[in-house]
């Protein structure tokens, strides 16, 4: 295999693939990247496309297997696309290569960037596979066991988003997340992040939650300024995904001195506890805070 895989990389380096997507197929994932992704302008937000293969993991064999069973799963293929604030695991129906974009069978999943708490994958190894986990607050916790010859790509430009997002993380949690064995931690630089990247950070994070933007403000004319203010839902009350996204896009960023959620209503986070995030019980140096359930 390490064989095949060097072979197949000296033939990649002598002539090199234009693109491995379709013009038809990455312009129906171009649009579906723009109806889930914010709008920043009228211009479709970018997006980074990868072909990449299914991995599963202890599919019993039937006996007495013929060829008919390799035609269900020849038709389709798969594609991994990163976008600006989400991520889609899209499968491809087997259709004509001459298919209008808006008659390709596509099935998608979407994932928030932010929800990954691991990406696990070894650029030592001749598999080229990487596994990545998803989980939402009080949500289950999605996995992608993948493979692709794009992985050091893919493994790029996640990690730069994934900083991007939350700029204001210690580098040293953002290892946590991503475990990649044979490739020195990346230091990733942001540039750009003003107040602390609350903006992008929070956008992020209702994205991926499903939920619009809370309303805020910053006050200046306080004691221990600047603060944060988060200010009262002039509708109905903020929903707990709400304020879940507006506690994590603030993790670790020190702009801010004071945070005020004064006459914000926060019963929707009664009884809720999210055992799966254990980031929140350590400090911006490292340490393990202690905490306890009430």
């Amino acid at each position: 295999l390490s064989s095949i895989q060097q072979a197949c990389r000296a033939r990649m380096r002598r002539t090199p693939r234009c693109s491995t997507v379709p013009e038809n197929l990455k312009m129906r994932i171009n649009h579906i990247v723009a109806n889930t992704e914010p709008r920043h302008a009228d211009e479709p937000p970018p997006s980074a496309i990868f072909p990449v293969a299914k991995r599963t993991i202890g599919l019993p064999s039937k006996q007495g297997a013929t060829d008919d069973g390799q035609h269900v799963t020849d038709g389709s293929s798969f594609y991994f696309v990163i976008g600006p604030c989400m991520c889609y695991f899209v499968e491809v129906l087997k259709s004509d290569h001459a298919a209008q974009p808006g008659e390709l069978r596509v099935k998608t999943v979407s994932f928030g960037t932010v929800n990954l708490t691991r990406f696990k994958a070894s650029v030592a190894s001749y598999e080229q596979r990487f596994v990545m986990t998803f989980r939402s607050p009080f949500g289950r916790e999605t996995r992608l066991d993948l493979a692709s010859v794009h992985y050091r790509r893919i493994i790029e430009v996640l990690t730069k988003i994934d900083r991007e997002l939350k700029p204001m993380w210690p580098q040293q949690f953002q290892q946590m997340i991503f475990d990649i064995k044979g490739l020195p931690a990346p230091l990733q630089l942001t540039s750009g992040n003003d107040l602390g990247g609350i903006q992008k950070s929070l956008q992020a994070y209702c994205t991926a939650f499903n939920v619009h933007m809370p309303s805020w403000t910053i006050d200046w004319h306080v004691s221990r300024h600047p603060a944060f203010r988060l200010l009262p839902s002039q509708d109905t009350a903020y929903s707990a995904m709400q304020l879940m996204a507006v506690c994590r896009a603030l993790r670790y960023n020190s702009f801010f001195k004071a945070i005020s959620f004064r006459d914000v209503d926060l019963t929707a986070l009664t009884g809720k506890v999210d055992h799966s995030d254990s980031v929140v019980y350590a400090s911006l140096n490292g340490k393990i805070l202690p905490w306890y359930p009430t």
